[in-house]
């Protein structure tokens, strides 16, 4: 387990840097407003299913808990934010596949949590992850055309 944080601190910081290529497409002050909202949503979604629903069980482990929140932080609203770099520029098809293959690189990340015993699953299981990734990714996108709508409005190109 402790070789497995390892690999998901440096890809945190490897996802963290490489925000800074996506600068051609998105201005700072963007990046750092679909950083904001997605990090709010995806705290929202957890706290509901791991503290009101109990549907996800963090384990008593010292690490377990700040490697949930660096990833909450960290990796995945950067990995949803090369997913909306990426879909802005192609088609309807490719959008759909590029979500799907996102959507279970994830779901994906948690049942690896699971397979190294960092959290349990209670009345959960591969499909409700999906449906969990889905939402944050749906509003997180809603928001992304919103924001860029009213950037538009205000005549600033994007």
């Amino acid at each position: 387990m402790f070789m497995f944080i390892i690999v998901m601190v440096i890809l945190n910081a490897l996802s963290l840097f490489s925000l800074k290529f996506t600068l051609n497409k998105f201005y700072l002050l963007e990046l750092f407003t679909y950083w904001m909202v997605i990090c709010a949503v995806i705290q929202q979604i957890f706290t509901i299913i791991t503290i009101n629903l109990g549907f996800i069980v963090i384990t008593e482990r010292v690490g377990v808990f700040w490697y949930l929140v660096i990833n909450r932080l960290i990796l995945m609203p950067s990995l949803i934010i090369w997913l909306f770099y990426y879909l802005k520029d192609v088609k309807l098809v490719h959008k759909a596949l590029l979500t799907g293959i996102w959507i279970l690189v994830l779901s994906s990340i948690q049942l690896l949590s699971k397979k190294f015993g960092m959290i349990t699953f209670s009345n959960w299981n591969f499909a409700c992850s999906i449906v969990e990734w889905l939402t944050v990714i749906f509003i997180s996108f809603g928001f992304f055309l919103w924001f860029r709508y009213l950037l538009k409005r205000m005549e600033i190109s994007v």
